[in-house]
């Protein structure tokens, strides 16, 4: 069931539309792309479909080519297409369709006899009118009341109507109709039974057009821009002054000579419009008011625009920032517009490096430059079709010398390697201190030892790559090998050692761990130490490593691989020490981007002999008062670590003895497991021999060493509080 709207409604299924016209119990809307659209009563099919029915939503018209122009009867229609053509559907019992007939017609039918181009075209109640390209009117269908403006019968064919002067636009009602002509006049006839032709009478119709009583309007355009480039937008403004008693009101059409552009609303005397269609060349625009009630139509003085090729748009790209003397630097432009050609000059400051020819919108150049700062452009020369442009300038630095490179570590020792199996990588950084890029040929590495990098070709100035290496021992022994990596514009090659011992089964202390994405606290329980920047200079998988200095009131040593000086500055300017090293019996922190397996080691584990003083003496122990952050490699339980550093010797006393009171608390970090998420793991001796331990630890949700049978020693790193 249709139901009346009495608030506005969105007609669905429509967008981009850019006209509209109603006729008695339909509509029309022409879209963007020119395609016609139509709902609502189909009774005489005027919404260009077989007779009968309702459409209640819009359905797009068929048979017709690109519109620019609709206009709607009682029940017909029209569409004006891009070539001046018009074609009419719908009711046709009074000849309105103008096809030489009066039979109604589905699909669209071409309006006959119309000779030229339409401008524009009008429907009324059962006629309709056209504005020709010689701004001639023709109309065509009923005449019963002399809507025709000739004087005769009604018609099915479009004939002149007899009026002097050039029209700019019409409009049709019901049984009358309208002109404007060039002159600002407007001109009546047909029905006037209420005063519709505005010739202070309604005594009787006009069979011929005559004068109205509109006061003159004046119109005046401007635009933002006398010249342009063709895609360039223009917004022209027409400026309305109509008589003192009233404001003009209504549309404002713009015309590029005879081609309608588009038209504007009125809005505070003034109608603006923008377009981006003028094409090259010298363009008249107008501005055409079309009046109303009391305001006579009126056009504008045309507007001269002039209207130039586009910019072209050019890039330049250089094959390197900063270079050593002698270096060779491949200078590519590229240059976009409507299909451009003409050529590139590569231009340095001021001073020409030479002009080439632009193939498929590209010239290059390879070029060695002096010592010095070089400001880099390319400068388009422009064809036909495009306007001349230059590039947004490139910086490049030529060095006079290249700097040596630097490998850091200086050596890699892998220690003990079981055959047959492969280490986990070791990190060798090569830095660049300079400030121009180094050209690298390539990384060699021998022996029983294997490397992956990402340094690639070129080594940009104040930057670092690392290298990742492995040992597979191959046979039982010393195995010694080197990192070679080649520099095609340096001081030539740089060489590391690399050695290591392969062993039959297993290969002993070598301490494995995996660690999780985030936080993880370490320990170095061997007697080895561990080179922190071989160990963790992954910039892939590690962010920071961190390590507690106890002396002097306590101190953080620091340690980032994403910096070429392992965050030596920074750490510097933060007040921290530069962390290279983790010595036996240390623990750390390392901050890891995501999870990963490392070793580290490849020593005699340690145990609680390594904090004694080395004396028989219970009680002396070299960790000092307060906060200690260390590590084991034996396991041993948080009680007896306690009693072990506490008792003569270092031995530890029988499981069942009381908690040596050596410690305040002691503290473990979990990482977080399948049995219990990320935690605190805590002991305290005074709660331990008082029996509160568990207890002080649930209050606190810490979490029990016993409950997960977790042990000091290993990789792990833990937290002391002498007293």
């Amino acid at each position: 069931q249709l139901v009346d709207a009495l608030l506005p409604q969105k007609v669905s299924g429509l967008s981009g539309v850019t006209a509209l016209a109603a006729g008695e119990r339909f509509s029309l809307a022409l879209k963007a792309d020119g395609s016609v659209w139509a709902w609502g009563d189909n009774s005489r099919s005027q919404l260009g479909a077989a007779q009968g029915g309702v459409a209640k939503q819009p359905v797009q018209v068929g048979g017709l080519g690109t519109a620019t122009a609709i206009a709607a009867g009682a029940d017909f229609a029209f569409a004006l297409l891009a070539d001046g053509s018009v074609w009419a559907w719908g009711n046709n019992s009074e000849g309105q369709l103008g096809d030489g007939s009066r039979q109604s017609r589905p699909q669209p039918v071409a309006v006959a006899g119309l000779g030229l181009p339409v401008q524009s075209l009008a429907a009324g109640r059962n006629h309709a009118l056209a504005v020709l390209a010689d701004n001639q009117v023709w109309s065509w269908g009923s005449n019963l009341q002399g809507q025709l403006g000739d004087g005769g019968a009604g018609r099915n064919l479009a004939a002149a109507v007899p009026l002097a002067g050039s029209v700019l636009k019409v409009a049709a009602g019901d049984r009358f109709s309208l002109a404007i002509k060039a002159d600002a006049s407007l001109l009546a006839w047909g029905f006037n039974a209420y005063g519709e032709l505005g010739n202070n009478s309604s005594n009787s119709g006009e069979n011929i057009p005559v004068g109205t009583t509109q006061a003159a309007t004046r119109i005046s355009l401007a635009g933002n821009a006398a010249t342009l480039s063709a895609g360039q937008a223009l917004t022209l403004t027409a400026t309305l002054q109509g008589s003192a008693a009233t404001v003009p009101s209504g549309r404002v059409q713009f015309r590029d000579g005879g081609v309608v552009l588009g038209s504007a609303a009125i809005s505070n005397a003034q109608a603006v419009f923008t377009t981006s269609a003028l094409a090259t060349g010298s363009h008249a625009l107008t501005a055409d008011y079309l009046g109303d009630s009391g305001n006579a139509a009126a056009s504008s003085t045309p507007l001269t625009v002039a209207v130039g090729v586009p910019g072209a748009q050019v890039s330049l790209t250089a094959s390197a920032s900063s270079v050593v003397l002698g270096t060779t630097v491949n200078l590519s432009a590229k240059v976009s517009g409507s299909n451009p050609g003409g050529s590139v000059s590569f231009m340095d400051g001021k001073l020409s490096l030479g002009s080439y020819p632009l193939v498929g919108g590209s010239a290059s150049l390879a070029v060695a430059l002096p010592v010095g700062s070089h400001v880099l452009t390319a400068v388009y020369s422009g064809d036909a079709n495009n306007a001349p442009a230059a590039s947004s300038a490139v910086n490049l630095v030529v060095g006079a010398t290249a700097t040596a490179l630097q490998l850091a570590p200086a050596s890699l020792d892998f220690g003990v390697q079981a055959l047959s199996s492969t280490s986990t990588a070791r990190i060798v950084h090569l830095n660049n201190p300079g400030a121009a890029a180094v050209s690298l040929n390539g990384v060699q590495i021998s022996g029983d030892f294997s490397q992956s990098n990402d340094c690639g070709s070129s080594l940009p100035a104040s930057s670092f790559c690392s290298i990742r290496v492995y040992f597979s021992p191959t046979q039982a022994g010393l195995r010694n090998g080197s990192l070679t990596v080649s520099a095609a514009d340096a001081t030539g090659s740089y060489v590391l050692p690399l050695s290591g011992s392969g062993q039959a089964g297993n290969a002993g202390a070598t301490m494995f761990t995996t660690l999780v994405s985030g936080w993880n606290l370490l320990g170095n329980g061997t007697t080895a130490s561990v080179d922190v920047g071989s160990v963790f200079g992954d910039p892939d998988l590690v962010m920071t490593v961190w390590k507690w200095l106890p002396a002097n009131g306590g101190q953080w040593a620091f340690y980032t691989p994403t910096q070429a000086d392992g965050g030596a500055a920074y750490a510097a300017s933060k007040g921290y020490a530069a962390l290279t090293s983790i010595a036996s019996g240390e623990g750390f922190w390392v901050n890891a981007k995501s999870a990963f397996t490392t070793s580290f080691g490849n020593a005699s584990l340690i145990d609680t002999t390594s904090f004694r003083d080395g004396t028989a003496a219970a009680g002396s122990n070299v960790l000092p008062s307060g906060w200690s952050l260390i590590a084991v490699g034996n396991p041993i339980s948080p009680r007896g670590f306690s009693n072990g550093i506490q008792a003569a010797g270092g031995t530890p006393p029988d499981p069942g003895t009381p908690a040596a009171l050596t410690l305040k608390s002691l503290w473990a970090w979990h990482a977080g497991s399948v049995d219990h998420a990320a935690g605190w793991l805590f002991y305290a001796p005074t709660l331990d021999n008082s029996g509160g331990l568990t207890d002080y630890i649930n209050g606190k949700a810490y979490i029990d060493f016993t409950l997960l049978g977790v042990t000091l020693g290993g990789n792990r790193g833990f937290w002391v509080n002498r007293q």
